[in-house]
């Protein structure tokens, strides 16, 4: 008891220390020690913690000096300044980079093990161009070079490094990468076919590139065949793939401008995105767009490329600064990523394709895609990331009924499955390889394959594995699976199945689960303890914070899920003014 009245004693000394800025106002703020109300911070702590939450780095010392003196209505309206204007500084959208990193948790992309991995990575499905070496008559200039003895020298089918010195062989050409400019090209990279003998040049063949195709005459005469198409859209460069980024020391290449280090920056960046721009935070998930660089782009519009031919004489590439993020409609880059918000297809019914799947925002992202390839794995991670759930193994106590082929309904792991299932149905058909080549399961041109399946090659051994029928993940019966093998890709959930306590409207793909996960309420509220958590560096606990919780999930709602009006009301809130 003595201890007690010392303490308080001693706290309130402590408040009459702060001084003028010190209020008489109980706190709002609930407490976990009750007999402690949490204090007023002196003017300099609360800039302190402003400019450290929404700028990442601490007030200069005149920016100190300008508040020390401050009480009352003067420094209400100088700390509310002082918000408001850090939440319009590119530094609030680097720190929600870096937020968006850890929000979503998106490891790095496709990891290897070969010094210079760029150079072997197919993920971007396009040809990789080489320049001619030093010396040459047309040194620097863009090709496709069988072995040149540097970059991209895995290649076996292009052109000998003496077209180099062939001047007759070089043309001008505008690339892609850098409108307004122009390069020389030479040999088949700067023929600027699109059709060749009958068949497309712009589709990836053979894991290499579209330039693989070829015809030898009867007298060993090679014509080259397809190259690098218009404006050399079919293939890439990569600039600085010899040079060491600064910031690893690993012994690989890493540089800001390449199509892997892109892909795993978008989810992050469409992350800050949304919140600087004030849409909905919905839109992380219900969304029909993404963020983009040109390089990026790229990389979405060669995978598309077998679909349609549209882009190559879009010039979406045309733009004033190839390496600024900019908001890009998927359907614009990638015909699979269908537009519309309500498209079904059920091939337990239906024959044929479906058009492709609706875009959902970060789900569709590749950076996502390709992190977490399998689809019990994006799952786990988007209900931990999304919506909050904890997995963790059941009470030894429970009795569970015996497994035999079903993991959501059968044995122990239904303690987990009866969710991850339901969510992971919706991530089924698309799927990046280690070395980032997409497929589009049971969409042309990569229909169920069964020859692959039974040969165990990838992915089409595992799914013959994993998409077993009249299951959870699969809900198709045997008979409907020898009739119609594409069915294993049902992507939606049937009716007789709920997530969240809802049921689906039968959207196909990701955004059928985003849909359920939102009108749920377990996207806001999730948000939102996420939110405060990092803002008001302390988690609300959903038991004691109850009514608290509701109330800022009620804000967030009535406020379109803009976040950034959300967390400029946050840091004015008195709660966020007080402390220890």
């Amino acid at each position: 008891m003595r201890f007690c009245s010392a303490l308080l004693l001693l706290l309130s000394a402590l408040t009459a220390c702060e001084g003028p800025s010190a209020s008489s106002q109980p706190s709002t703020a609930s407490s976990r020690h009750p007999m402690v109300a949490a204090l007023p911070l002196s003017p300099t702590r609360q800039l302190r913690r402003i400019h450290l939450a929404l700028r990442g780095s601490e007030p200069t010392l005149a920016e100190y000096q300008a508040v020390a003196s401050l009480s009352g209505a003067a420094l209400t309206s100088k700390l509310d300044r002082e918000i408001d204007a850090a939440l319009s500084s590119p530094d609030f959208y680097e720190q929600m980079v870096l937020w968006g990193h850890e929000y979503l948790r998106n490891s790095r992309y496709n990891q290897g093990t070969v010094e210079g991995e760029e150079n072997l990575w197919f993920g971007g499905q396009a040809g990789q161009l080489d320049t001619c070496p030093s010396g040459t008559a047309n040194a620097g200039a863009f090709g496709i070079f069988s072995n040149p003895g540097q970059g991209a020298s895995w290649l076996s089918e292009g052109d000998p490094v003496s077209v180099c010195d062939d001047v007759s062989q070089a043309v001008t050409v505008e690339p892609w990468w850098a409108p307004g400019t122009t390069v020389k090209a030479v040999g088949r990279a700067g023929n600027g076919r699109r059709t060749y003998n009958g068949r497309d040049c712009g589709i990836l063949r053979g894991g290499s590139g579209p330039f693989r195709l070829k015809d030898v005459d009867q007298n060993g005469n090679v014509d080259p065949g397809c190259g690098c198409g218009p404006n050399l859209i079919y293939c890439i460069f990569y600039p600085e793939s010899s040079v060491p980024f600064p910031a690893q020391n690993d012994g690989r290449v890493h540089y800001p401008d390449g199509q892997r280090r892109l892909i795993w920056e978008e989810p992050a960046r469409l992350f800050a995105h949304i919140i600087t721009h004030d849409k909905p935070f919905s839109d992380l998930v219900l969304g029909d767009y993404t963020v983009t660089t040109s390089r990026l782009q790229h990389a979405y519009v060669r995978s598309g490329r077998p679909f349609s031919n549209a882009t190559d004489a879009d010039e979406w590439w045309r733009v004033p600064d190839t390496k600024a993020w900019r908001e890009v409609k998927y359907e614009r880059m990638n015909p699979l990523l269908l537009a519309q918000r309500d498209y079904t297809f059920d091939p337990r019914t239906q024959d044929g394709f479906p058009l492709g799947v609706p875009s959902a925002g970060v789900l569709t992202t590749f950076g996502t895609q390709g992190a977490f390839a399998r689809e019990r794995v994006k799952a786990a991670r988007w209900l931990e990331t999304l919506a909050c759930r904890v997995f963790s193994a059941p009470d030894p106590k429970q009795v569970f009924n015996p497994f035999k082929r079903d993991v959501a309904t059968e044995g122990s792991c239904q303690h987990c499955h009866q969710t991850l299932d339901p969510t992971a149905i919706h991530f089924k058909r698309q799927y990046h390889t280690e070395r980032g080549v997409i497929y589009w399961g049971g969409l042309k041109p990569w229909p169920w394959d069964q020859g692959w399946a039974n040969e165990n090659l990838e992915p089409f051994g595992r799914w013959q594995t994993f998409f077993i029928h009249d299951t959870w993940l699969t809900p198709v019966t045997e008979a409907r699976l020898n009739e119609n093998p594409n069915a294993r890709f049902i992507d939606f959930l049937p009716p007789e199945q709920k997530l969240f306590g809802q049921t689906s409207d039968g959207t196909i793909g990701p955004l059928g689960f985003a849909k359920m996960l939102v009108n749920s309420g377990e996207f806001d509220r999730c948000a939102v303890q996420r939110i405060y958590s990092h803002f008001a560096s302390r988690a609300l606990d959903p038991v004691e914070d109850k009514d608290r919780l509701n109330q800022l999930i009620e804000r967030f709602k009535t406020g379109g899920r803009q976040m950034r009006p959300f967390i400029r009301a946050l840091m004015k809130d008195d709660e966020l003014g007080r402390g220890l």
